[in-house]
């Protein structure tokens, strides 16, 4: 509960939705949303209630051994105290060339954007503020990496027949 506040509450629900058009990895596009009501009843702000609908996206392309990947999101406003928050934006590309379970990549974070984020108190008569910073510095950070996937390396077929035997003579 947020301080000061006679309650809080928040419900919701999220939605996803994975589409392979192709039946193969040679694209797959990933939608999530989730809806969110939130409310909040404080002497200071009085009663409050807010909706908020963030939704993310991915899509994913490969090729034999390169891929690509671009995900970003579209950003909402969250209650959070008195304030409005908005969450920070994503816009996030990599291209990489994979063999085997070594990867190869470089990632391009923020690409063609800056980071930035806003914040606004909830409409009062005592106070009102308003805040928005976009961050220059943070405008396409490129990484370059490497990476080896421990989890498919090594490859453990097992074949076991299920041996019961039932050897109790049923005397107590």
């Amino acid at each position: 509960m947020r301080e000061n506040a006679n309650y809080e509450s928040d419900a919701g629900a999220v939605m996803r939705l994975n589409i392979k058009p192709f039946k193969n990895d040679l694209l797959k596009i990933y939608l999530q949303s989730y809806i969110l009501y939130q409310t909040v009843s404080s002497p200071i702000i009085g009663h409050y209630h807010h909706t908020s609908l963030p939704f993310y996206y991915s899509i994913n392309f490969r090729k034999d051994c390169w891929g690509v990947s671009y995900s970003g999101n579209v950003v909402s406003k969250k209650l959070s105290g008195s304030y409005l928050d908005a969450g920070e934006n994503q816009s996030i590309l990599t291209i990489f060339w994979q063999k085997k379970s070594w990867r190869i990549y470089v990632t391009d974070i923020w690409f063609l954007t800056r980071s930035r984020y806003s914040s606004y108190t909830l409409p009062t008569n005592i106070l009102q503020s308003t805040n928005k910073t976009w961050i220059d510095d943070n405008k396409s950070m490129f990484v370059l990496g490497f990476s080896y996937d421990f989890s498919s390396g090594k490859n453990m077929k097992l074949n076991r027949k299920l041996q019961n035997k039932d050897t109790d003579t049923g005397v107590f």
